[in-house]
């Protein structure tokens, strides 16, 4: 799980920015931490040699003008050590700190100095590393000076494990700051995710945040969204025109139909009504494109909602499919409700719950109307073979029929349940089908639409008992 997380983690641009900035700052930290370390210790080396050829010149200096014992004193009480050595090599003076001590450099000489690294030198409570600097003096003497460079070891180690511990504590921090900075960068780019995820209206632009690189990944956007928007609007034009013009030729072969099927008999009759049907059907269909053209129109219908009685429509329609209507109606649970919408659009939902119900019955078709503060419930069932689990999402899309509904007996073309799915989806509110209790058993669909709150409810006044036949 824990790796599933780093992958996730990884995959992120915020996480890719930070440890990227992370390693170019970790790069450039080393690379800076080992030029001030190399600096500092040539500055520091640099300062002890020059004290030490100082010194040496000194003690020279001062042996030349025939004081051999205070030339070996030029250290007073301090750390630097003093040597002087005649030309066989005898001590001829010497520091307070080595005093009677033999011969401790023989260490070629140099002008004015040449430096040597030695080791501790063989007295008590000394430093452990020197810096030696050897002279020649006249009558081939030799001075030796050698000072002490613990402080300045000591030193450059300190600052190497100073470094060490620092720098992860530093790279901890810029990688912090790093991340809140990239985090609050791609906080415009989140609202533009959250503004495109939010767009229902074709016609919501995205807004701008205000960074000269956002603004245009925003006019992008806005470009292709107008491009969409365009291209949908001459989709539902053609769809809406196409529809329009095709039930000018329908309605007038249908009564041609009508006209010539009364004067005939036998076959050609028959003929005819089969012709009627089809017609019928053709009609059924561009009624249904017009609908998913209107259900397009976000502005339109936006311009028609206004508050609906629910509880009328349903009666409406109750009343117009029952003298047509072959199994008998159950109504008696069929309450007030109120919501906000468009009154045709809701009503189309009731008629196509009505008519797909009355399709698949056997023999009962149950209606139930109910609501409260917050929504109303509008549930159809029927005593039909019923909708297979598989099948209950796929039911609401365009052009989509079980495989028994697709015989041309059946009347549907797909369309009805997805006008369905989508103006309820559109009035705020959702649509399931689920299988119908006992003694149905069949196919159960159940609208939820939010409510007006100021009528919601109902006592049922209209409700009608038991089951009416048609």
């Amino acid at each position: 799980m824990t790796g599933v997380r780093a992958g996730v983690l990884l995959r992120s641009l915020r996480a890719r920015l930070t440890l990227l900035a992370i390693a170019v700052i970790a790069v450039a930290l080393a690379g800076a931490a080992i030029v001030l370390v190399e600096l500092l210790q040539e500055d520091l080396q640099a300062s002890i040699d020059d004290s030490v050829r100082t010194e040496a010149r000194a003690a020279a200096a001062t042996l030349e003008q025939g004081d051999a014992a205070g030339a070996a004193d030029v250290g007073g009480e301090t750390d630097t050590v003093v040597q002087i050595l005649s030309a066989d090599g005898r001590v001829i003076a010497a520091s307070r700190s080595i005093a009677g001590k033999p011969a401790l450099f023989r260490l070629p000489v140099g002008v004015p100095s040449r430096l040597h690294d030695i080791g501790s030198l063989p007295f008590a409570n000394t430093a452990d590393d020197y810096r030696v600097a050897g002279l020649a003096a006249s009558h081939g003497r030799r001075v030796y000076v050698a000072l002490a460079s613990d402080d300045f070891r000591n030193t450059m180690h300190e600052l190497r494990v100073a470094l060490a511990a620092g720098l992860p504590v530093l790279l901890a921090l810029m990688a912090l700051i790093v991340w809140l900075l990239v985090g609050r960068a791609l906080t415009s780019v989140d609202d533009l995710r959250r503004q495109a995820r939010e767009i229902r209206d074709p016609a919501q632009r995205l807004t701008a945040p205000g960074t000269a690189e956002l603004d245009r990944l925003a006019a992008t956007f806005n470009e292709m969204l107008d491009r969409v928007d365009a291209a949908q609007r001459r989709q539902r034009e053609f769809v809406a025109d196409a529809a329009h013009e095709l039930r000018s030729p329908l309605a007038g072969l249908r009564a041609q139909l009508e006209v010539g099927a009364a004067g005939l008999a036998g076959g050609d009759a028959e003929q005819r009504v089969t012709l009627l049907a089809e017609v019928e059907r053709m009609n059924a269909l561009t009624d249904g494109l017009l609908q998913l053209a209107r259900l397009d129109d976000v502005a339109a219908r936006s311009a028609r909602r206004q508050p609906v009685d629910l509880d009328e429509i349903v009666w409406e329609e109750l009343e117009r499919v029952r003298p047509v209507l072959r199994p008998a109606v159950d109504a008696s649970s069929v309450s007030a409700a109120r919501v906000e919408g468009d009154a045709e659009a809701l009503r189309r939902v009731v008629r196509n719950l009505l008519d797909n119900a009355a399709r698949h019955a056997a023999s009962t078709v149950a209606v139930e109307l109910s609501a409260n503060a917050d929504h109303a419930t509008l549930v159809v069932s029927d005593d039909g073979p019923g909708v297979p689990a598989e099948e209950r999402t796929r039911i609401f899309e365009r052009f989509s029929r079980l495989d028994e509904s697709r015989e041309r007996a059946a009347g549907g073309f797909g369309l009805g349940l997805a006008i369905v799915a989508e103006t309820v989806r559109e009035h705020g509110g959702e649509v399931r089908v689920e299988s119908a209790p006992a003694p149905l058993g069949g196919a159960r669909f159940v609208v939820t639409l939010p409510t007006d709150a100021s009528t919601a409810g109902g006592d049922g006044s209209r409700a009608e008992s038991g089951a009416e036949g048609q």
